[in-house]
């Protein structure tokens, strides 16, 4: 796809609202002819689908602020009317959801010319959790920095594998660590400390590797700057440029309460970088509470809770998380 959508709605909307709907053809063809963005009147964003008279139209108004239906268009003098899927988007905050949706859509039905209209509804059936309505309110800092410093760790392992990426991101799904691939897991963590690096450890099993693999523990030290730094937003808009997985990852972040129609917001909430460091924790000598700490382990019996502070400003770390991504993906 030579233009995403977002660039293309971003042209239509430059020229002004129309009088009634404009379009711009796309280079994707199905049966019927070219797939076309459109903006209308009121301001929504179209996508539209070309239907032959024998191919069946969808109606569906199920999903917040994103209608399927059909329409005819007259395009230009004595010209036969058109028919048309229209995908359109009902809610000017999801415009970057509806952006992502349609890009996809048109990636689908390159690939499946026929049936335009069954097209569009499969693709939409993925994105509805991502469309329901949340009344969760915005996240607040302490996990806005805990989330950026996972996004890029995120990004690093995009440069090397971008399938993997977000596939081995697990902290979403409450695994025991934040990334969990075949020859090791990483936990990671932020401090806006400035003094000293110290994380907050959640109970005996978080720094206790699997069986047979490495754990690792990355650190990012961040610092909340005023215009400066970086963001949350701005961290998933490099994912979906490099080529992670954009259902997986927005569906991921939505589990932790993030909605990229928050991102206005989130953009605004920004951190420097003072330093990174990533330890191999299941090397002799780590400081860590395992079971294996406990003379008895019996006694884990009856603590219900534990959570301790890992102070490792004097513990050297590496920078370098090359090693770890390697077992992460199991070059080694």
């Amino acid at each position: 796809m030579a233009d995403r959508a977002e660039e293309i709605f971003g042209l239509l909307e430059g020229a002004g609202l129309p009088a009634d709907l404009r379009i711009r053809r796309s280079d994707t063809r199905v049966a019927a002819g070219a797939i076309a963005h459109g903006i209308d009147s009121r301001g929504r964003w179209h996508l539209l689908v070309p239907l032959g008279e024998d191919e069946r139209g969808v109606e569906d108004a199920s999903s917040r602020g994103v209608t399927l239906t059909t329409r005819r268009l007259v395009e230009g003098p004595g010209a036969m009317p058109t028919r048309y899927q229209d995908v359109v988007c009902e809610l000017d905050h999801l415009h970057d959801l509806f952006a992502e949706l349609t890009d996809e859509m048109i990636g689908r039905l390159a690939g499946s010319p026929t049936q335009p209209g069954f097209v569009c509804l499969t693709v939409l059936d993925r994105w509805r959790d991502l469309l329901s309505p949340s009344d969760s309110p915005l996240l607040g800092m302490d996990a806005l920095a805990g989330l950026l410093a996972e996004l890029h760790l995120m990004e690093q392992v995009a440069e090397r594998d971008p399938d993997a990426a977000v596939r081995l991101w697990t902290g979403p799904d409450a695994a025991r660590a934040d990334f969990t691939g075949i020859g090791a897991s990483v936990e990671v963590k932020s401090t806006s400390a400035r003094e000293r690096l110290q994380v907050e450890i959640h109970g005996v099993g978080q720094l206790e590797e699997r069986p047979g693999t490495h754990l690792y523990l990355y650190i990012e030290q961040l610092e909340r700057g005023d215009g400066d730094g970086d963001s949350v937003p701005d961290a998933v808009d490099r994912l979906l440029g490099v080529g992670a997985d954009r259902h997986a990852l927005l569906t991921r972040l939505a589990s932790l309460g993030y909605r990229t129609a928050d991102s206005a917001a989130y953009k605004r909430v920004r951190y420097g970088l003072r330093q990174r460091r990533i330890y191999l924790v299941n090397r002799p000598g780590f400081p860590r509470i395992t079971h294996g700490s406990f003379a008895d382990p019996k006694v884990l019996d009856h603590i219900l809770r534990m959570r301790y502070t890992l102070d490792l400003t004097a513990v050297p770390g590496q920078s370098d998380t090359s090693q770890a991504i390697d077992d992460l993906l199991g070059k080694r």
